[in-house]
Order: structure tokens, then sequence, then C-alpha cells
């Protein structure tokens, strides 16, 4: 039984777990240790989205039976800054 983390870009955990480890499941749990999500693991290759969560630091389960493998994620801040520079005018529609 293994599971492979594949990557951990652009606010996901992507991950692949070998096939004796279908039907396990797999939990995250938030910095106060309250689980937020469970999924059953139904294909070899998953993705866990962290678009939508709070920032912070979470912990991935990947279960089967007795065997259990343990990760983290740290989600940065929300905040993200946008500057736009060098705009003399902007028209929208189709005006001539």
């Amino acid at each position: 039984m293994s599971v492979m983390v594949l990557s951990t870009s652009h606010e996901v955990f992507y991950f692949k777990v070998s096939k004796d480890m279908l039907q396990g499941t797999v939990e995250v749990y938030n910095e106060q240790q309250q689980l937020v999500g469970r999924q059953l693991l139904d294909k070899k290759k998953m993705i866990i989205d962290f678009f939508d969560a709070a920032p912070g630091n979470y912990r991935i389960k990947v279960m089967h039976q007795a065997q259990a493998f343990e990760f983290t994620y740290q989600k940065e801040s929300d905040v993200a800054q946008l500057k736009i520079s060098g705009l003399a005018s902007a028209s929208v529609g189709n005006k001539p």
C-alpha cells in the first residue's frame, strides 16, 4: 500500500494511491482538528481543492483498513494584490 503526492501547487493537493488502497478513505482536518472533508478513494488519482478553504494548516489522512498515511498542507493567505498601471483610458462596448 502506498500514497504518492504528485503536486501541491495552485491550491490543490494532488495524490495517487496504489490499487490496494482503493475503497479506503481520505479525510481532511483543519487546525482545530475538526473534520472538514471526507471522500471514498474510488480512483487512483485524486485532487483535494483548497481554493475556497480558509487559510491555515490542514492534515490529510489517507486510510485503508489498518494502514494510514498522513500529510500536511498549508493554505496561504487569501489576500492577493493586483496592481494595474499604465492605462491611459479604457472603453467598453461597441462605440466607434
